[in-house]
Parts: structure tokens; C-alpha cells; sequence
């Protein structure tokens, strides 16, 4: 249901892997900054401007 427990927070922040983080909105939350556009979207956008460039 997308909890993250606190080892598992722990874990992927001190790996030294580039983390690229997909928020989704969820009731009640808003991340400042994101846009609103549909989720299709932001996977390609993220494919292309970031995953693209390492691989």
C-alpha cells in the first residue's frame, strides 16, 4: 500500500545509487513543484531526461 518503513528509508538513502523518486499524489498530500499531469507522463519524462542519460 506504499508505506516505507524507517529500515527501508535507511537502506535506499545510503545507497550511492542515483535515486530517482515517481511521487504520486495521494488525499490530503501535495508535493510543492510537481505538476499535475497524468502518470504516463511523468514515467516517460523520467525515462527520457534521466534514466536515458545513465544507461
Amino acid at each position: 500500500m506504499g508505506e516505507v518503513t524507517p529500515t527501508m528509508a535507511e537502506a535506499v538513502c545510503s545507497c550511492p545509487a542515483v535515486k530517482l523518486i515517481l511521487p504520486l499524489f495521494q488525499e490530503n498530500v501535495h508535493v510543492i513543484g510537481v505538476s499535475g499531469e497524468p502518470l504516463p507522463h511523468h514515467v516517460e519524462a523520467l525515462v527520457v531526461k534521466h534514466m536515458v542519460p545513465i544507461i
